[in-house]
């Protein structure tokens, strides 16, 4: 199985059936980790699997005959990537156990695995699922406390559990139809909903949500500062470089009362008053092409409307008589 691909499906049924458990097996191995799987009587068995890759994380739709497993420190070990797991059950019902704690999950139910701690499974009747994995460190980063949560079962029917749990519903099915330009920003809010569904009250999620939105308020004004030069920055590339919506960008700095093209052309005008005053040698065309105007006449009505002076009247100005 290719699971680089961004979808892929396989079914037991294209082997016979002796062959069929042991190749599930390998597939549950190659798409949701290292698991140690006990061996099972010979005979048939009816599984299935569609993988979406996700960014850095991936999706994955699974229908299964009953079946259990582990992962012991020797299926932990076999991997340096962390993973939070997140096991949504669409029919039958699964049981798990982890960090001392049982979650027994049916139809609607999810709940959070760690990949780094030991964990049992047990299916005692035919499954239907849905896993998604992300990696630690990206939902980490909303919520701190993330590990805390695992093992606990939690109601997809209703309240925050629902908005999650019906998002991943139509990832799972829709994900083959999103283009590749627009995955940073559907994980990202993939990750918001799953950490809006394990706080612990919505006053956390907010200020979980605040710092997020904080965050990438500063990163990308730190972006914009590197690439004022670039006369082709502007919000669409802006947003596409960090993984964001335009919607989410123009957000986050309507918080802290900017716009993000107007922002963007005063950080170029202030940049251009510094070199005249600095380079009064420069040409004035020569420093507004330094600092992203394409236009010499543009910039120098910009200047004017911004400071009240055209650039050479300000460069005269404020320059000591030789």
């Amino acid at each position: 199985m290719d699971i680089g691909q961004a979808s892929t499906t396989w079914s037991t049924r294209q082997f016979a059936a002796p062959r069929q458990f042991p190749q599930w097996r390998d597939a549950v191995n190659e798409t949701h980790l290292s698991w140690a799987i006990p061996k099972r009587r010979e005979g048939a068995y009816a599984a299935a699997l569609e993988v979406h890759g996700l960014g850095a994380g991936r999706v994955m739709s699974c229908t299964c005959d009953p079946c259990d497993g582990a992962r012991t420190r020797v299926e932990i070990g076999r991997s340096d990537d962390e993973y939070f797991g997140v096991l949504h059950v669409i029919d039958g019902a699964e049981r798990i156990r982890q960090a001392d704690r049982e979650a027994l999950l049916g139809p609607g139910d999810f709940t959070l695995w760690d990949s780094r701690r030991p964990i049992e499974f047990a299916v005692g009747a035919k499954l239907s699922k849905i896993t998604l994995l992300v990696p630690q460190r990206l939902l980490t980063a909303v919520l701190p406390r993330a590990a805390d949560h695992v093992a606990r079962t939690i109601s997809g029917t209703n309240g925050r559990g629902a908005l999650f749990a019906n998002h991943l519903r139509v990832l799972a099915r829709e994900r083959h139809g999103v283009a590749s330009s627009h995955v940073p920003n559907l994980l990202a809010t993939t990750i918001d909903l799953l950490s809006m569904a394990l706080a612990p009250e919505d006053g956390a999620v907010r200020e979980l949500v605040s710092t997020r939105h904080r965050d990438l308020f500063v990163r990308v004004q730190q972006y914009i500062q590197l690439h004022l030069g670039d006369p082709d920055l502007r919000p669409a590339a802006i947003a596409a470089a960090h993984g964001v919506s335009m919607r989410q960008l123009q957000r986050v700095f309507e918080e802290n009362g900017l716009m993000v093209e107007r922002w963007i052309w005063q950080e170029r005008l202030i940049r251009c008053r510094q070199q005249l005053l600095h380079a009064p040698d420069t040409a004035v065309s020569a420093v507004a092409f330094r600092w992203g105007f394409s236009d010499a006449a543009h910039f120098s009505r910009a200047f004017r409307r911004e400071f009240g002076l055209s650039p050479r009247q300000f460069r005269k100005s404020a320059l000591p008589p030789s």
